[in-house]
């Protein structure tokens, strides 16, 4: 019967990440184009990136936004708050722009020990040095959760929980890769 719900719930994983993106393009270019270009603040490390995440206060998209979306990270930078699609491409953008580490939106979606449904994005990215990967987003205080491998970082966000699903995007929303196993 699980093992039923979580396919289901992976089908319906990928029809609302397709629709989250498709979504958040129109709505960027409707409702946010003059934050299309990102001006936030300089950083010369993440703990930098992780002050001026902090900065950013939670807030769900609400009815506003019609359903989940995500903003330009200067819109969120002005705005300063977002869920976690907005904290994670506010990361994202700021890794990016200071060239510290490779960045990308990581999706992650489980179920919990009474199989109820959860989802959330962090920015992912992966260190120069040793190639190993960390997160970061509005959980965990805004600090940087250092991992060995994929496997890890999964495990680190679902905290053991059943896996229904991920996908990871770059800054542009383009879907990179994405499946059902850490």
């Amino acid at each position: 019967m699980l093992k039923l719900k979580i396919y289901r719930l992976l089908f319906l994983l990928n029809a609302k990440l397709e629709l989250w993106r498709w979504w958040s393009n129109i709505y960027r270019v409707i409702f946010e184009s003059k934050y299309s270009k990102f001006n936030g603040p300089k950083c010369s490390s993440i703990v930098d990136v992780s002050r001026a995440l902090r900065a950013i206060k939670y807030e769900h998209d609400g009815i506003k936004r019609f359903i989940d979306t995500v903003s330009y990270p200067q819109a969120v930078y002005e705005r300063g708050r977002d869920d976690c699609d907005g904290s994670a491409i506010f990361a994202h953008a700021m890794i990016a722009q200071n060239e510290l580490a490779r960045p990308w939106i990581l999706s992650v979606a489980w179920l919990d020990e009474k199989n109820k449904y959860h989802g959330h994005a962090v920015c992912m990215y992966t260190h120069v040095d040793d190639g190993s990967y960390s997160h970061i987003g509005n959980w965990n205080q805004s600090m940087p959760v250092k991992c060995e491998d994929f496997k890890e970082v999964i495990g680190s966000i679902t905290f053991g929980s059943v896996l229904v699903g991920w996908a990871v995007y770059g800054g542009d929303l383009k879907l990179y890769s994405c499946g059902s196993e850490a």
